[in-house]
């Protein structure tokens, strides 16, 4: 790779072929575009000086003797920059009368242009450049438009071409033939549009001569109507990125690719080609290597699971009903409603390998047994990636008996199953996220949903919001428990399933908080729980409750339980024990909360939350927070501060909402004391882990001693001796029963 500054003179030398790829997206740019481009060049031309305009990333072709130019490169990114600038110039020399000079630069010997456009643009862009006199040209496209703006606007007498060719600077980035031009062109523009893999896999398939195979292969599956290109461009959250749906499919067509045994990929091979971020090189290595450089014989595949995709994924299905029995419906739900996107390889490769309708039914029935119990249960989703982009694939599990037999055979149980035991007990003690609750209590309601009596259809998982039935400020209105550790025992109880259900509409604030009667009936116009939740047959019948207390929820979650164990059942030999806890932590979490410029205790303490980021090694440990449990903040170098139950999971700033005075209000819209990095990239953004603090001090009035613990990582699960000496001291201070 070699990057300087270069000028138009260098660029355009009349023996440079600059080859726009030829199925890359067309000329957009407008009119806001060319009017700062023609302040530019007038000023470049009055001033006779250095004048720089932007960024060109080139990539050296491979030339040959016979094909007459000797040195071609692709444009892969300045497309926009490059046609203007060719365009405004070829104004400039119709109206001076300077068409030589112009020819000189931007023809070849073979009286041809310098710059070869894509399919879109390339009519267009070459009857522009071979007007020999200034006319009128009557077309709709962008570069004509582009051509007509210049005729108008631009005042020769303002324009010198000399000046504009030899003062005008680009940054250019020539890439050799064998270097990576996604990674070149993500990390320059980071902030800016990505070079998607699509676009890169497009041109790599098909060259100016394969209009044909284009048309069949690629533009009648991704870009055929306006309607195709919104969904294969629909970007969903995947992990801590958003990716095209397109870019979806293509990774994981290209990992059943990699797990195909007739093609005897390396375990070295699978690691690198697996990877989303590398995914063009990675198309690029496996064709090279397992398909003997030959793309053409992936092609009639690549079309039959693309069409199959498109038939199989609708991440609309959250906003209508499902149907009650096992189906993709409900699978695309929990993928999409409850963001488990890494299913979707797997699924992919069983709704092209499996035509019984029976088993493919049996099977997803299995699946979202296996996904929901664990979700119950809270078990770690991190071995998610591998087991359906691998090895479920490898071993072409293509039925339940396949799936059962699998996991039955691992050793780790890192992928167990939870007995109906532990999901007793996760019913009854787990806090989930409100996004997981919501699915959960929504999904065996269209399970147990009697649908003869019910006049209305179940809406879309979208459509419903989550309500704590006991609220989460019972203080105000509800009868206070006699002991703290009662008290203790409600703040954790009301966060698990016996007290939420789905309500069809959101309670309004006025209510929320109210006793069980007026919660039920609701208050004057303001209705109550009675009119959005009588239709929920997960909830209706404790409606006629008189009263609502920690029995009830137990009571509840019971009932919720036994329809679990019908929607999700599974064979009793299926389920594996646990998976192992480290005896010696006592449950509890330690925080580190760096303050400075990008954070502040004052922020945390009045809003409720802890943070951290300025990267993913900051930020990445705030995931092993679980919702309701203890955490203890502790600010370096001053000492702990602070002592709260967890209510979310870690998001990015840009996601948290906090409610303030009975309002939510986005993080970022707060009066804070601090940045917190809320300029940076996703992988680089600040994460907040929303806290109910149950008791906090000023920084000022910190806790410290020598041989307290601490932990250079933003969240900890302590095990050292010193932890629970750490703790005692402000427990007995701030009066912290355990």
């Amino acid at each position: 790779m070699d990057a300087g500054a270069r000028r138009i003179n260098d660029i355009f030398n009349g023996s440079r072929v600059l080859e726009i790829p030829f199925f890359q997206r067309a000329y957009v740019w407008g009119e806001e575009q060319w009017e700062r481009l023609l302040e530019d060049i007038n000023t470049v031309s009055q001033s006779n000086k250095p004048y720089f305009m932007g960024s060109v990333i080139l990539k050296q072709q491979q030339t040959n003797t016979q094909g007459g130019y000797g040195d071609i490169r692709t444009v892969i990114d300045g497309q926009q920059r490059l046609t203007t600038l060719s365009i405004l110039l070829n104004v400039l020399c119709l109206k001076t009368d300077q068409m030589s000079k112009f020819n000189k630069r931007f023809r070849l010997d073979d009286d041809t242009t310098v710059i070869k456009h894509n399919h879109n643009d390339i009519s267009a862009y070459t009857y522009i450049m071979n007007l020999e006199s200034e006319t009128d040209v009557d077309k709709k496209d962008n570069v004509t438009e582009a051509y007509t703006y210049f005729k108008s606007n631009l005042n020769p007498l303002k324009a010198n071409f000399d000046a504009i060719t030899n003062h005008i600077l680009l940054v250019v980035i020539d890439l050799n033939v064998d270097e990576d031009e996604q990674e070149i062109f993500d990390t320059i523009n980071s902030l800016g549009v990505k070079l998607t893999t699509a676009e890169l896999l497009k041109n790599f398939f098909f060259g100016r001569d394969d209009i044909q195979q284009y048309e069949k292969f690629w533009k009648k599956l991704f870009e055929n109507d306006e309607e195709t290109k919104e969904y294969w461009d629909k970007e969903i959250t995947t992990g801590r990125h958003k990716r095209s749906f397109i870019d979806i499919f293509f990774h994981s067509y290209l990992q059943i690719k990699i797990n195909d045994s007739s093609l005897s990929v390396k375990t070295e091979d699978k690691i690198q080609l697996s990877k989303v971020d590398k995914l063009f090189e990675s198309y690029k290595r496996f064709i090279k290597d397992y398909c003997n450089g030959q793309h053409d014989k992936l092609l009639g595949e690549i079309r039959k699971y693309a069409l199959s995709f498109k038939a199989t994924f609708d991440p609309d299905v959250v906003d209508v009903e499902l149907p009650a029995k096992p189906c993709i419906e409900r699978i695309n739900a929990i993928i999409f409603g409850l963001e488990t996107t890494t299913l979707i390889p797997y699924i992919l490769f069983v709704e092209n390998n499996i035509t019984d309708n029976i088993t493919k039914s049996e099977l997803y029935g299995f699946i979202e047994a296996f996904v929901m119990r664990r979700m119950l249960d809270r078990a770690t989703t991190k071995n998610y990636n591998q087991l359906f982009t691998d090895r479920l694939i490898l071993n072409n599990a293509l039925s339940k008996q396949d799936f059962l037999d699998y996991l039955q055979k691992q050793d780790d149980k890192a992928n167990y199953l939870p007995s109906d035991s532990q999901l007793e007990n996760a019913m009854k003690t787990n806090v989930l996220t409100n996004k997981q609750a919501t699915g959960v209590l929504y999904l065996i309601e269209s399970s147990i949903r009697d649908r003869s009596r019910h006049s209305t259809q179940l809406l879309g998982l979208n459509k419903y919001s989550l309500e704590h039935v006991m609220p989460k400020k019972w203080q105000n209105h509800w009868a206070k428990p006699d002991t703290q550790q009662k008290i203790v025992e409600r703040d954790r109880k009301l966060l698990t399933l016996g007290n939420l259900t789905i309500i069809t509409q959101a309670l309004n604030a006025s209510i929320r908080d109210a006793d069980w009667d007026v919660k039920k009936a609701g208050r004057g116009n303001v209705p109550g729980l009675k009119k959005y939740a009588e239709g929920i047959d997960t909830f209706s019948d404790y409606l006629a409750k008189d009263v609502w207390n920690e029995d009830v929820i137990e009571e509840r979650a019971m009932f919720l339980l036994s329809k679990a164990l019908e929607v999700w059942e599974v064979p009793y030999q299926a389920t594996i024990i646990t998976e192992y806890v480290n005896e010696n932590w006592n449950g509890e979490y330690y925080i580190s909360y760096g303050v400075g410029q990008e954070r502040t205790w004052e922020d945390a303490l009045k809003y409720g939350f802890v943070s951290a980021g300025g990267g993913t090694w900051y930020s990445r440990t705030l995931s092993i927070l679980e919702i309701g449990s203890r955490v203890w903040v502790n600010i370096p170098g001053e000492g702990y501060v602070g002592v709260g139950m967890v209510m979310d999971v870690a998001k990015p700033t840009r996601d948290v909402k906090i409610m303030v005075d009975g309002q939510e209000k986005d993080f970022h819209e707060l009066p804070l004391t601090a940045n917190y990095h809320r300029d940076l990239p996703q992988d680089k953004c600040e994460y907040v882990v929303c806290v109910d603090w149950i008791k906090t001090v000023k920084q000022s009035e910190a806790v410290k001693e020598r041989g307290f613990f601490g932990n250079q990582n933003s969240a900890a699960r302590p095990t050292a001796d010193s932890w629970n000496f750490t703790i005692k001291k402000p427990k007995e201070l701030w009066g912290i029963l355990d």
